[in-house]
């Protein structure tokens, strides 16, 4: 009896697999349709904010996300939409803006307005929750944030939804850079429902050539993240792309870019190397799915489908 039961086991301690869709790489919807029984949940690049600090969708992104849905719902794959605060304004990139959720979640009836307005538009779209995907802020946020989190959490709790919260990484209480200072673990560990530590971009496109993901590194911010958050609620994120420091600052590459190239593999991370490049690829993905395994977390999520080298589907098992 006992024997029988031993690969049910073994199954059950495996980590989910997650992954961000976006609406900017044909290829990210494509893969999802190719692959939707090897995920578990996916998170929809769609919302955003207004400079008012309101909720609002990419239209550009409307009909992948609605054929994004229509998949996960055929697969069982939970059905997450990803909000941020990356601005496009007139067709023009300007990145993460602070401002824009500084003005959403300053006085308590913003926080009060805006969540009960993501509810809404969750329902309206079909979603299980949301993933909020806030970069940029700084250290004096920190408080605010947390409640504003904590309003959101409960306010989608009430109503059957649920709460992904996508973090900088960091391996200790303080952070090293305002990002990881202004987020507060704990709290926002306990309003979420799923907590994806962005576990990449330890050398980052306009720093020095070197790992995207170091494995010594990301166990670091694996363990301090345990000590803080439910360990079943984790997601280690895992980098499904390159960069190519030949390049100031790296231009950022897929598998597209990558894959035909001859490379050596880094031990450190698992990472291919061609040159001054560094790809995160299926031995990358191999190594850190055995980490994740290893510490008891409960999922990896990659960045992002469509990116990947497609070796790691012959690592990911289908559900």
């Amino acid at each position: 009896m006992i024997g029988s039961l031993l690969p049910i086991l073994i199954l059950a301690q495996r980590p989910q697999v997650t992954a961000w869709v976006v609406g900017y790489n044909p290829t990210s919807l494509q893969r999802l349709k190719e692959r939707a029984d090897q995920l578990d949940a996916i998170y929809m690049e769609y919302y955003t904010l207004t400079k008012a600090g309101k909720l609002a969708r990419r239209d550009a992104n409307a009909k992948i996300a609605t054929e994004a849905r229509q998949v996960a719902k055929a697969h069982r794959v939970e059905y997450y939409v990803m909000i941020s605060n990356y601005a496009v304004d007139d067709g023009k990139e300007i990145g993460f803006e602070r401002e824009r959720v500084a003005k959403a979640m300053a006085p308590q009836d913003s926080r009060t307005a805006f969540a009960d307005s993501l509810v809404e538009f969750l329902k309206a779209d079909g979603a299980a929750g949301v993933d909020l995907d806030i970069e940029s802020l700084k250290a004096e946020d920190k408080d605010r944030y947390s409640s504003f989190v904590t309003a959101i959490g409960r306010a989608l709790h009430r109503n059957g939804l649920k709460l992904s919260v996508t973090v900088h990484p960091k391996d200790n209480m303080e952070g090293n850079w305002d990002g990881p200072k202004a987020l507060d673990y704990k709290a926002l560990g306990a309003a979420a429902d799923r907590f994806n530590v962005m576990t990449y971009d330890f050398s980052w496109d306009s720093g020095p050539e070197g790992p995207i993901a170091p494995n010594d590194w990301v166990e670091r911010v694996m363990t301090f993240t345990k000590s803080q958050v439910d360990a079943s609620k984790i997601g280690m994120g895992v980098a499904c792309y390159g960069y190519d420091w030949s390049k100031k600052p790296a231009a950022s590459l897929s598998w597209d870019d990558f894959g035909a190239r001859k490379f050596a593999v880094d031990n450190r991370s698992g990472e291919y190397l061609d040159a001054h490049i560094h790809y995160s690829g299926a031995k990358a993905f191999e190594q850190k799915y055995a980490l994740a395994t290893r510490l008891g977390v409960g999922s990896v999520a990659f960045w992002y489908c469509g990116s990947e080298d497609p070796g790691i589907w012959k690592i990911v098992p289908r559900r």
